[in-house]
């Protein structure tokens, strides 16, 4: 605290604190310049807020006598030590808040031993040429505390507690504190916004671009000190890459993807320059040239790392690219990854019930997202007061969303104290036209197998159902035609039914599948495999046949054998086909158990169809049924698309999901995906 004693009793602070200030605006202008030129080439942002550090420092600019009167103050540098102290806090304090416990010990020992291989061949490699680049760099620290600083250098794999452990033990606490709060809690919610804007705009790159700044590159000038760095990055890579393919050897990992990996972990960041600053800040590096050296060594190793990290991502993309699999062809016992999509809190109960009946059985894994959309208006009158109209009124909380923040976080902090399913908040602000693109890529990101959209229509107290927002069935519409994953869209009536599931209610709920035939009616019964499991609902699979089929045996049939099934098939056609085909095993899976119902209908047009219907309206509290994908013409649902509103449900979901239909259950309807051919060339 030295640096802070001088700084508090310095008679003239005006000077120190304003050229600290011109440097900062320096070093944040040409840190994002620096960023916005080699984000495409695949360089992480620590590069670039070293270089500018560079061309402010004495291997650029400074070498200017003015520049350099006004950058190395001596004042501003007991300015800088103080503020890297405060800065280190909350880095540290940020990585612990954004640390997820839980997938980490999903992926442990994969993690575990691909690291391990990895550090072992750094650690061994930095202990052979340590005393070498000691001896060449004129180093004047204890041997063994730089062959420490080497090694955690080398085989760091982006570790903030390795870190603190072989450097400042002290600062530890700080990310032990971010840690200790839940990672969706009330608490990391609030803080994460606001810290991660303000830390990697300002903090970030203010520390590192200083980082930079304090490193002499011109000291490398004579040919042993170039062989040192080239030494030091040549063993870098070989170690990671070597070590990295070993373990991904043992783990069965694909060649092309262990690669891959070894140059995702020799890429440095953030972890690497805090080793490397706290080494010479507490006499661990007392040689200025080792300091340089090992700093120049970390920039260029990304340097070569970053494109071709890049350069194999985008050759091996047909390999990395999600390819989403039908639920029919889903493993029920396999985890679920879901992103839920919300635009205000009034189908959020709806879609967590969704989300807990999707679940199944307790044992099975499931990944919840839930997505806030929020409207960002394309014209907006800068003039305006917060929360004021054009026509000089003010405007209510309800009309821009003022609460909607906080009641979607209470429901969400309900529904994970009565379930303990935790959901993966995620806000995407936009306007409508483009908010489609929001909802797709983070399914893609997270690697969903289905998205849940709300309908554009909510349920009036009367019983009508009441259209919200253009935008909102617009950006439905494009969801349903871009996604890469199956879309369900979710028509809530705002009653009991999949609502309770989430309040954790003990009451049974009554579920039906409503199953016509076509690819859409396949996936809705895969996906109603899962929600067959939950021990809190009696699912129901209603299939409708033409009434001339009723004397022939064109039902499902049972499998008197295991390894028999018996399929009876009245049309040859290949639709018919694969729907007997799933029915059949999902019949003598479920149905023979006595797991799920099994009802046949048998009617002759769309008329008898909206009458039957209508009889089992008041029983079921959740009607699945699948868009469509029958067919121009279908029987089953002849006249029924005269009357048809919103084409994106399909003829059924728009006849239960209509005003004129009264149910008091909820509608999901559910489109499976429907590769292009722009997707099969990903």
């Amino acid at each position: 605290m030295d640096a802070t004693r001088r700084v508090a009793c310095n008679e003239e602070l005006f000077n120190p604190v304003l050229t600290m200030g011109m440097q900062v605006s320096c070093i944040l202008v040409l840190s994002h310049f620096f960023q916005l030129v080699l984000k495409p080439f695949g360089h992480p942002a620590p590069i670039a807020q070293m270089l500018a550090g560079f061309v402010l420092g004495p291997s650029g600019l400074s070498h200017i006598d003015y520049v350099k009167k006004f950058f190395f103050q001596n004042m501003a540098t007991d300015y800088y030590e103080t503020m890297s102290l405060f800065a280190r806090i909350l880095i540290m304090f940020l990585i612990g808040l954004e640390m997820d416990v839980p997938c980490l010990m999903r992926n442990l020992r994969p993690a575990s031993i691909i690291a391990s291989g990895s550090c072992i061949t750094c650690c061994i490699f930095a202990a052979a040429i340590t005393p070498f680049i000691y001896q060449e760099t004129s180093a004047r620290g204890p041997m063994f505390s730089m062959t420490l600083m080497v090694a955690v250098t080398l085989a760091n794999a982006a570790s903030p507690i390795v870190v603190r452990i072989a450097a400042e033990m002290s600062i530890i606490g700080c990310f032990l504190i971010g840690s200790m709060f839940p990672r969706g809690g009330k608490t990391a919610r609030t803080l994460l916004p606001k810290l991660t804007y303000s830390v990697h705009n300002f903090i970030l790159p203010i520390y590192f671009g200083y980082t930079g700044f304090q490193a002499d590159v011109t000291s490398i000038n004579s040919l042993r000190n170039v062989a040192v760095a080239v030494i030091v990055i040549l063993l870098s890579l070989g170690g990671k890459i070597i070590g990295s393919l070993f373990a991904c050897h043992y783990l069965k990992i694909p060649l092309n993807e262990g690669v891959l990996l070894a140059f995702l972990m020799t890429m440095k960041g953030h972890v690497d320059l805090l080793i490397l600053t706290i080494g010479l800040q507490n006499k661990y590096i007392m040689s200025q040239s080792f300091y340089s050296v090992t700093m120049a060594t970390l920039v260029i190793n990304t340097l070569i790392a970053g494109p071709v990290t890049a350069y194999m991502v985008r050759r091996e993309s047909d390999f990395i690219a999600y390819r989403p699999k039908a639920f029919a062809l889903h493993n029920p016992d396999t985890e679920l990854r879901v992103l839920a999509c919300v635009h205000n809190p009034r189908p959020v109960a709806t879609m967590l019930g969704i989300i807990a009946a999707s679940r199944g059985s307790e044992n099975v894994p499931i990944t919840p997202y839930l997505l806030h959309l929020i409207e960002l208006p394309e014209k907006t009158n800068s003039n305006l007061m917060y929360h004021q109209r054009e026509d000089e009124e003010l405007s209510d909380d309800e009309d821009y969303g003022g609460n909607d923040v906080v009641e979607i976080n209470d429901g969400v902090d309900t529904f994970f104290a009565e379930t303990g399913v935790m959901i993966h908040q995620v806000k995407a602000v936009s306007p409508f036209a483009s908010m489609y693109v929001d909802v797709c890529d983070r399914a893609d990101d997270i690697r969903a197998s289905i998205i849940l959209i709300p309908f554009h229509k909510h349920r009036r107290i009367d019983g009508k159902m009441e259209s919200s927002k253009d935008g909102i069935r617009t950006t439905n519409q494009k969801v349903l035609r871009h996604a890469h994953c199956s879309v369900a869209v979710v028509v809530d009536r705002g009653l009991t039914g999949a609502s309770q599931l989430a309040s954790g209610s003990e009451s049974l709920q009554h579920v039906a599948i409503l199953f016509f035939g076509g690819p859409d009616d396949r996936e809705a019964l895969g996906f109603s495999r899962r929600l067959g499991m939950h021990h809190h609902i009696n699912l129901t699979v209603i299939r409708f046949l033409p009434a001339s089929l009723k004397d022939h045996n064109v039902g499902v049939n049972v499998a008197h054998k295991e390894d028999d099934v018996l399929m009876a098939i009245s049309d040859h056609n290949s639709e018919n086909e694969a729907d007997t085909t799933v029915l059949t095993d999902f019949y003598n899976r479920y149905v023979t158990s006595g797991q799920v119902g099994y009802v046949e209908k048998h009617v002759e047009n769309g008329e008898e169809t909206a009458s039957a219907l209508r009889d089992m309206a008041d029983i079921y509290s959740l009607f699945v049924v699948g868009k469509g994908g029958r067919g121009q013409y279908s029987p089953l649902t002849t006249g029924m698309s005269d009357w048809e509103e919103c084409p994106e449900l399909g003829t059924v979901g728009d006849l239960l999901a209509s005003s004129d239909f009264d149910i008091s259950g909820s509608v999901l309807v559910i489109q499976h995906y429907r590769p292009t051919q722009n997707d099969d060339d990903r």
